[in-house]
Parts: C-alpha cells; structure tokens; sequence
C-alpha cells in the first residue's frame, strides 16, 4: 500500500510542479493574472462555487453548531 502512495504523490508532485513551470513562463512571456483568472472562472465558475461554500459555512455550519448547545 505504500508503494501506490508513493507513486500518487509523484504523480502528484510531478502535475504541480508543471504547473508551476507553467505559470512561470506565461508570466515571463508577459501574462495577465486578470485573463487567467477570466479564463478559469468562465470554465469552472469560481465565484458562484465561491459564495457557495462562503454561505454554507458562514451560515448553516454557524447555524448547526450554535444549535448544538
């Protein structure tokens, strides 16, 4: 078992760190932060899983905690 833990996190490792190479050569090529950004939330739609989470735990996990006592 822990051989295929040993082989996720290299995997694992290995995609963050093409991420990283990644980001790195598009900011040196001169990339904007504001069009990645655009690009991720247009295909993921950041801010409405956002405001749902934010909710979720601002709200009903305050609401049911407070209801524990």
């Amino acid at each position: 078992m822990s051989k295929a833990w040993r082989v996720v996190i290299t995997i694992v490792l290995i995609a963050v760190l093409f991420a990283t190479v990644c980001i790195g050569v598009g900011l040196l090529t001169g990339a904007n932060f504001s069009r990645v950004y655009s690009v991720f939330n247009s295909r993921y739609n950041v801010e409405a899983n956002y405001n749902v989470y934010y909710n979720w735990l601002t709200k009903d996990l305050y609401n049911w905690f407070i209801s524990l006592f």
